[in-house]
């Protein structure tokens, strides 16, 4: 076999390995290192590298990726080069090299079908585990009272908060009539396994954003703003008013661990989950404010966290619970502009996408991953990093498709 046919092989493989991680994601991070590899190697095989440059520098999502990259490059220069401070890094470059691979809108419908079947199967399976009707020894990690299937209960209700908004979604814009009442039926079960069964208050609160502004991008700011008000009191309500709920519980945990934490409290003192969040964020607030312009470097958190509390009482952390206070310890107040714009740019350019689900789609993405990372820091998290990236890719590539006729 030459070369040339060994290269059209690997662009004809490439953009169905890619939309195989719509698969992988939910479901095995071994086999999202091992697609990714696939995915790298088919790219740099298929050539034709200047028609992808081409196709990269045309998207305003992957100018600002990269200048994500750029930064966090830089800040190796002055912070900790481990695993994870490059992990970081590859994040970023991520989206701009996936993206070629979805100019072919067929791989596009092919990756978010393969996405959401997995999530469609993951909440079969937490539902399942739920009513206790799997036997035991199985490859779902969760119990009846906490039914979460392969990764953690905070990463499956961040991103089934996301396949409900896509349920629903699909629900109202899209064309089939049999297939519209199939995603109905799917967005009401996602939203049930959120609020009643898996106990992260992350995607508690990313659940009521996406009801904002799926109510407001169906009914208009003037409508949809009170309809999705009364829709938020009137579920989540009804759910807190079953004391077995996940919803009731994890509220009621955080309401009594918020009243016992004192603002004047170090870790000696603070006995609970919330108390060591408040403090986690103030300590990385003067952190950032020690260092507001540079920053203490990509990977520098943990060393920076460690040093300010240092002959103190306060634990040392590695995580401050929050990707905003994330990116401004490490790269000051340029990147966390970066990050911001990041989001600004793909919720401006979202009005761009073709179809009438894709723009829904690609704001959705920004609101669960803009909402998630004020309580956790998401892009450090590989489910949840990869998650982001690979759809950032897959709806952003739509761009190329403004001025076709």
């Amino acid at each position: 076999m030459n070369w040339p046919v060994v290269q059209e092989r690997a662009r004809q493989w490439a953009p169905w390995a890619a939309a195989a991680l719509g698969l992988s994601i939910p479901l095995s991070k071994a086999a999202d290192a091992f697609l990714l590899v696939l995915v790298l190697l088919l790219w740099l095989a298929g050539g034709r590298y200047g028609e992808k440059l081409r196709f990269i520098g045309r998207n305003p999502v992957a100018w600002v990726s990269l200048l994500l990259f750029a930064l966090t490059i830089g800040g190796l220069f002055y912070g900790k080069v481990d695993k994870d401070s490059l992990s970081d890094a590859k994040t970023f470059l991520l989206i701009p090299l996936l993206l070629p691979l979805f100019g072919d809108p067929r791989f596009r419908k092919y990756g978010l079908r393969a996405f959401l079947s997995a999530m469609g199967f993951i909440l079969l399976v937490s539902w399942l585990l739920f009513f206790d009707l799997l036997p035991p020894g199985g490859f779902w990690k969760g119990i009846p009272e906490n039914p979460y299937v392969v990764h953690q209960y905070i990463t499956q209700n961040v991103l089934m908060a996301f396949a409900a908004a896509a349920w629903a979604g699909y629900a109202r814009l899209g064309k089939n009539p049999a297939a519209r009442a199939g995603a109905a039926v799917l967005a009401v079960a996602a939203v049930a396994n959120i609020l009643f069964m898996i106990p992260g208050k992350t995607g508690h609160v990313i659940l009521a954003v996406l009801i904002l502004y799926y109510f407001m991008d169906w009914l208009g700011w003037r409508k949809g703003v009170p309809a999705a008000l009364g829709m938020i009191v009137l579920l989540f309500g009804i759910v807190f008013a079953f004391p077995g709920s996940a919803l009731h519980q994890r509220t009621t945990q955080a309401v009594r661990e918020f009243r016992e934490w004192g603002p004047g409290q170090e870790s000696a003192g603070v006995v609970n989950a919330i108390g060591y969040r408040m403090e986690f964020w103030r300590t990385s607030w003067s952190i950032f404010l020690d260092r507001p312009w540079t920053g203490a470097g990509t990977g520098g958190f943990p060393g920076a966290y460690a040093e300010k509390v240092k002959g103190t009482d306060r634990i040392v952390t590695d995580n401050p619970h929050s990707q905003y206070l994330l990116t401004a310890v490490e790269l000051g107040v340029v990147g966390l502009a970066a990050l911001l714009a990041l989001f600004a740019v793909q919720w401006r350019t979202s009005a761009s996408l073709p179809g009438p689900v894709d723009p829904f789609l690609a704001r959705s993405l920004v609101l669960t991953l803009a909402t998630g990372s004020l309580f956790n820091s998401l892009l450090s998290d590989h489910t949840e990093s990869l998650f982001f990236v690979f759809l950032s890719a897959l709806l952003f590539a739509g761009l190329a498709e403004r001025g076709k006729t």
